[in-house]
């Protein structure tokens, strides 16, 4: 399944991360056009350079002009006005992304350029963190076992980071640089597809292989 990104601006728009007949990664711009849907091919290839297809995009929800992409190879893209144009992160080859469920990005809600970044973490770290918009990145491994993170998601205030790996379901406390198993002696031994924090009840539900949907509630969040 190829990411697609709802549009910040408008409700009308999706950003669809695609090819094209001659090959190639591109974005393509959905509109809803009366009864049907217009897709536009945008001109940024993001296969150049080794860089595969596109496996994640997102946006800051401090800054909705600032958008995150990955690649399958590990290439991380960003942009400062909105998908205009994009710049690579120079030296940096990130994780690579399972082949067919992609990989995951997830801007920090309170610190605009600080972006964490998950994916294959068999021969390198799964998870990576920049403060500097892309500019340049530090592993998040301690506690991580060599595993797959399909997705990630952030508490309020950015203290705790959840992770749906192949594993079990992580969480990353992030004043002790340590990631934890959430599994306990309740959740099921299965893929964690999936997870979203729902700020309103400040809980992280996670989407399993086969076990249904999983939900940590948090009674006080860590500051």
């Amino acid at each position: 399944m190829a990411p697609v990104m709802q549009d910040p601006y408008d409700d009308e728009v999706a950003w669809w991360a695609g090819g094209s007949d001659a090959g190639g990664a591109y974005l393509w711009r959905l509109e809803k056009s009366g009864g049907s849907i217009d897709a536009v091919k945008q001109t940024k290839n993001f296969s150049v350079a080794g860089g595969g297809s596109i496996s994640a995009i997102n946006y800051s929800p401090i800054n909705n002009d600032y958008w995150y992409l990955l690649t399958s190879t590990g290439n991380f893209y960003y942009s400062t006005d909105a998908g205009e144009t994009w710049t690579i992160s120079s030296g940096f080859s990130g994780p690579d992304s399972h082949y067919f469920y992609g990989s995951t990005i997830e801007p920090s809600k309170t610190e605009l350029g600080v972006v964490y970044i998950g994916g294959s973490g068999y021969d390198n770290p799964a998870v990576y963190v920049t403060d500097d918009n892309g500019a340049s990145f530090t592993e998040l491994a301690s506690g991580l076992p060599p595993t797959l993170v399909y997705d990630l998601a952030i508490s309020t205030n950015d203290s705790l980071l959840f992770a749906a790996t192949e594993v079990a379901p992580y969480v990353y406390v992030k004043a002790e640089n340590q990631w934890y198993d959430l599994s306990g002696i309740d959740a099921p031994l299965q893929t964690y597809w999936s997870v979203d924090f729902v700020d309103e009840i400040q809980s992280a539900r996670f989407g399993t292989y086969g076990r249904g949907t999983w939900e940590f509630k948090l009674y006080t969040e860590p500051t």
